[in-house]
């Protein structure tokens, strides 16, 4: 999967802090690398993670779309975001 593009990534950058409740005590800059570094490596890293933990059937079976939808509902449930 590509990464994100320059504009794609600040949009992300600028959801977060809007969603943020309460300043999270971190700049801008900090939070635009985060997301920059988060992207560059989530597939080699994290998505690989996630995709080894799954059943064969699942990691067969389900789409990327997918699975980065189970993710998302789990997080979401975990974090309650």
């Amino acid at each position: 999967m590509a990464a994100l593009t320059n504009g794609e990534r600040a949009g992300v950058a600028a959801e977060f802090m809007r969603q943020m409740q309460d300043p999270c005590g971190v700049i801008k800059t900090v939070i635009r690398t985060s997301v920059d570094n988060v992207d560059a490596e989530w597939e080699a890293t994290t998505g690989a993670a996630l995709n080894t933990s799954l059943p064969v059937a699942a990691r067969t079976g389900l789409t990327i779309k997918e699975k980065a939808r189970l993710l998302i509902l789990i997080l979401k449930q975990k974090f309650g975001v």
